[in-house]
């Protein structure tokens, strides 16, 4: 009885850890790329601004994606492929969120009437990201 709430718990540690990594370095990734229109137009109005943000947006683009590169093969090292999928699936679901609240200046909330149709998706993917935790800990 003690093992099962051990591994749930451990399972529960592990995925919590894994979505903080992920949904922190998936969203400096994303808002790096993408930017909303309310911002760009005001970069765009100064030439100064415009050539450092644009400079300041590469350096992001390249840290973080060298950083998520990292993540994947700390995770690969310190445990096995079944943790990097699970990582993988948290960004993954992540993204289409992101570029969601970029465009409408404002978080997707559970109180939105009309929900974009990924959104069931990208939860699924979440979800699903759970057992794979757990057989990546406990079965491989």
């Amino acid at each position: 009885m003690y093992d099962i709430a051990i591994q749930a718990l451990m399972v529960l540690v592990v995925w919590f850890f894994l979505m903080f990594i992920s949904t922190n370095l998936v969203g400096f990734l994303v808002r790096s790329i993408f930017t909303n229109d309310e911002m760009a137009d005001s970069i765009l109005n100064s030439e100064v601004i415009s050539k450092d943000h644009r400079k300041a947006r590469i350096r992001t683009i390249i840290i973080v994606s060298v950083l998520i590169v990292i993540s994947f093969a700390a995770v690969y090292h310190f445990s096995n492929i079944g943790l990097v999928i699970a990582l993988l699936m948290l960004m993954a679901a992540r993204v289409p969120d992101l570029i969601w609240e970029i465009k409408n200046r404002r978080p997707l909330q559970l109180e939105d009437m009309v929900k974009p149709k990924f959104s069931y998706l990208t939860t699924l993917v979440s979800w699903a990201s759970l057992p794979v935790v757990w057989y990546a800990l406990y079965r491989m």
